[in-house]
């Protein structure tokens, strides 16, 4: 029976050597003070050995609560009533500790996402090591936003509008290269500058850069808000071998980095291999790059980096693309196994390759050569691009039937973890110069992609997402606040706002709010359904999104992550969800 008071430790040091961290969830009241315990996968109550800090699991208390026995003194950890418990894994914990009353009160007020408060392992360096990919729906983040006098290097637009319009003091329409406007009104003046294209009002449109440190705050605020995790950082490598391209995008690096300490946001980097001027010497700067990251920027270093099977993630993106310049499997693979097993440690990482749609068939998208194979299978983890893949939501529902499903079965034979793309929709009117229509692929008030959302979290071979993207407005993709009424955009030039498709009228912050659904859906803290979430978007009756009923599924056993040839892996963790039926 559940005790009206216990006494829980409060630790002021603490480290987990484990296989599973532990997922509690609790509101407690301290001192009129709120603490949310929060971490992300399941314990085991099963006996320890000797020499861990924690010898065995004491008691399991009817209303989640569990009592460990640790050397010297008993603690309690509490978690929250849905918890189940699973005796797969072991772990080890150390606390220097001092105890507090506290009472329990409701878990029914909203609370963050669970890697706010991470257990952590001791590495030796004094970073956090857990498993922060699993159960998780991460979004890239381009930042790739300047514009003149923003205090970047390059000191020019980028991206908002064409290259030819680069250091134009206020471009027009006819400049745009993005089709979505963001929402404006909650960035600091000072990060913002006046085109030459007017609003209903009268006034001029303004942009941000992200370059400015508090417009990546204010991004990474927003995550932290709707319980979004956290980001890949794209950085691209075309002409990164430029001082002043370098430094931009580093500072932008910088500012994520920074946010994410801020706000108890993660993330890791994200290599891009696309650009006309890239070569097969591409590789050799990026193994030089991450070693000045890694050693000057001290990334890794960060509590916020995130971290599987005790390594950094490294994205690289691009791999056996056949749009892509890169052709020589033979470096290639160097460069995979150096980062993998051949590096110091301090460089050495889990890897996830970027790579095309068509990868397992070696067709399509894919370079044909069947050296890529061997290039794919040595990955630790999968990110397949599938934006534009498919135009419907009957589309998809074929598609991942031939495709997804039968990729990440492929994956979990292999011991890769699979991450498929989850995209709200498609436009890129603008940075096509007109000549393809705007609106390409309708969102469809947001049931476009929570189909998605439902077909990931209901298989149970899939456990981490690619969320394309948070801040894409060039090709409209964006779910960050963007302008949700027609009426309110610009009144110059062709733009897409989130009213486009007929009968449905969603809020700036829709796809925010649907992002931090969908987590909630993959790691069960809500059940796995096709229904819409409330609120729905408003449509007309004729508009009706196509959903089909919740399945039941058993949860699986299936490892989630490859063991390379030379590193020692821990299992990770495997779903837990509960199924709305």
């Amino acid at each position: 029976m559940k005790p009206s008071r216990r006494r829980i430790p409060q630790a002021t040091a603490h480290s987990i050597t484990r296989s599973e961290v532990i997922p509690l969830k609790y509101m407690m009241k301290v001192s009129k003070s709120i603490i949310l315990l929060a971490a992300i996968a399941h314990i085991s109550p099963q006996v320890f050995a000797a020499d861990n800090s924690i010898r065995r699991v004491e008691n399991i208390f009817d209303d989640g609560a569990v009592e460990l026995e640790v050397v010297g003194e008993t603690t309690d950890l509490f978690t929250d009533k849905s918890f189940e418990f699973e005796a797969d894994g072991l772990f080890s914990m150390s606390m220097s500790m001092n105890y507090v009353e506290y009472e329990a009160i409701s878990t029914e007020e909203p609370i963050e996402s669970s890697i706010n408060t991470v257990a952590t392992e001791d590495t030796g360096v004094g970073v956090a090591a857990v498993n922060m990919l699993n159960n998780q729906i991460l979004c890239g983040y381009q930042g790739w936003y300047s514009f003149p006098g923003d205090g970047a290097p390059i000191n020019r637009w980028r991206h908002w509008f064409k290259g030819s319009a680069a250091t134009v003091s206020a471009p027009l329409a006819s400049d745009l290269s993005v089709d979505m406007y963001p929402t404006m009104d909650e960035y600091n003046p000072e990060d913002l500058k006046e085109s030459g294209i007017k609003m209903k009002d009268g006034s001029n449109a303004k942009f941000f850069s992200s370059s400015r440190p508090n417009v990546v705050l204010k991004h990474f605020q927003w995550m932290k808000t709707y319980g979004i995790s956290g980001v890949f950082q794209v950085r691209f490598m075309e002409s990164l071998q430029i001082d002043a391209n370098r430094e931009t995008k580093t500072m932008v690096l910088r500012n994520s980095k920074a946010a994410a300490e801020a706000t108890g946001r993660i993330f890791a980097l994200s290599y891009d291999l696309s650009g006309a001027s890239i070569t097969d010497a591409v590789l050799d700067d990026l193994k030089a790059d991450w070693i000045r990251l890694v050693d000057k920027e001290n990334i890794t270093q960060s509590t916020q980096y995130i971290r599987q099977n005790d390594l950094p993630v490294l994205n690289i993106f691009g791999i056996g693309f056949a749009t892509v310049n890169v052709s020589d499997t033979t470096k290639m693979a160097a460069l995979i196994k150096w980062l993998q097993n051949d590096a110091p440690a301090a460089y050495r990482v889990f890897l996830v390759g970027g790579v095309p749609s068509r990868w397992r068939t070696l067709d399509g998208d894919s370079r044909t050569d069947p050296a890529w194979k061997g290039i794919y299978d040595s990955l630790d983890a999968i990110h397949p691009w599938h934006v534009g893949r498919w135009k419907s939501i009957s589309a998809f529902d074929t598609y991942y039937t031939n495709t997804i499903s039968a990729d990440a079965t492929y994956c979990a034979s292999k011991g890769i973890l699979y991450l498929p793309t989850m995209w709200p929709g498609f436009s890129w009117h603008n940075l096509k110069s007109g000549t393809v229509p705007v609106n390409s692929i309708p969102r469809l008030g947001g049931t476009f992609m929570w189909r998605q959302a439902y077909k990931y979290a209901a298989a149970s071979n899939i456990n981490t997402v690619w969320l394309a993207m948070f801040d894409e407005v060039d090709e409209g993709t964006a779910i960050f606040k963007v302008t949700a009424k027609s009426s309110d955009l610009p009144v110059e030039g062709t733009w897409l706002a989130l009213d486009a498709d007929a009968g449905y009228s969603v809020p700036s912050d829709h796809y925010l709010r649907l992002a931090g659904e969908a987590q909630k859906m993959l790691d069960g803290r809500i059940p796995v359904s096709g229904t819409f979430p409330t609120p729905s978007p408003t449509r007309a009756p004729t508009q009706k999104p196509t959903t089909k009923a919740p399945v039941t599924k058993a949860p699986t056993l299936k490892p989630t992550t490859k063991a390379p040839t030379k590193r020692p892996v821990k299992p990770t963790k495997q779903k837990r969800r509960r199924v709305d039926i």
